[in-house]
């Protein structure tokens, strides 16, 4: 973490009609100094958007996290489109899935949790309990989210590699 506490930039897509051209010059260099510094960009977008965004977020020198299992069409699932396109982006060496907020998708998170884990393993998956639940404070407790991690990725093994792979990529103390 440095000195601000500060390990990523947050490129917060969705909702947005028209998507910026992130092979502009501006961020371009946005991510070559996003990288210079050792942080990453936390990309939050809907799934349908992914296969748009990570060819070109891919091939920058920044590493990536995507939130909330990449958001896919709730009707593919693992099947969509975007879906599988974060699956193919473990290939950069430089993407992470966030397996966070499990309840703001209309999928199963479960089947999503276990294909990133055959793809990508462990060492690639990053967990948050996306507190404060905003929007779903009366549903959502962080004992609920914690509960939903361990369901999603039942080998404890697993969850504690996950677990050191967050506090490596956030920089946080072992």
């Amino acid at each position: 973490m440095d000195a601000d506490g500060v390990v990523g930039v947050r490129l917060s897509f969705r909702g947005r009609k028209v998507l910026p051209d992130l092979e502009s010059a501006e961020y371009q260099r946005l991510l070559r100094r996003i990288a210079d510094l050792d942080w990453h960009v936390h990309l939050h977008i809907e799934g349908q958007r992914l296969p748009d965004v990570l060819p070109v977020l891919t091939r920058a020198p920044a590493k990536l996290v995507v939130d909330h299992f990449g958001r896919p069409d709730p009707s593919l699932g693992v099947r969509s489109d975007g879906f599988q396109a974060l699956l193919r982006a473990f290939d950069s060496g430089r993407t992470w899935a966030k397996l966070s907020g499990g309840f703001r998708i209309a999928c199963d998170p479960k089947p999503l949790a276990r294909r990133l884990l055959e793809v990508g393993g462990p060492e690639r998956l990053v967990w948050g309990s996306d507190c404060p639940f905003t929007d779903f404070e009366n549903t959502v407790t962080y004992q609920s989210a914690i509960d939903a991690f361990v369901d999603w990725v039942p080998n404890s093994a697993d969850r504690s590699t996950i677990a050191a792979t967050s506090r490596r990529l956030y920089h946080f103390p072992h």
